[in-house]
């Protein structure tokens, strides 16, 4: 009886919003103005409308997030370009229809 309600505890904790993931960020680092492929699924959304999906991809740089600037995008693929940040590690966020992404690192330098 007690493996039954771990085992559903643990599948209710995993449960899949239907939100963006991502799978890589190519390169791992970059400098300032450079292009970096956002690999992933779901990321024109549920409806898979690239051309009307409200999206955005953000490096979490507190106290606030700084927004990346997207070339292309596809349901799999986005290129942007690494915004003018401090040098450090960032979390890369990608947010579609209100929905948040994983968080993958990338970090920039000079």
């Amino acid at each position: 009886m007690i493996r039954a309600v771990v085992a559903l505890a643990l599948a209710g904790g995993c449960a899949d919003d239907g939100g963006p993931r991502l799978a890589s960020i190519t390169p791992g680092s970059a400098a300032p103005g450079a292009t970096v492929e956002l690999a992933g699924s779901r990321l024109c959304g549920t409806s898979g409308d690239c051309a009307r999906v409200a999206a955005t991809v953000e490096l979490d740089a507190h106290p606030s997030a700084i927004d990346a600037l997207p070339e292309s995008w596809t349901a799999t693929l986005a290129d942007v370009i690494v915004p003018s940040v401090a040098p450090g590690t960032y979390p890369v966020i990608v947010t579609v229809d209100g929905r948040s992404s994983n968080a993958l690192s990338l970090m920039v330098v000079q």
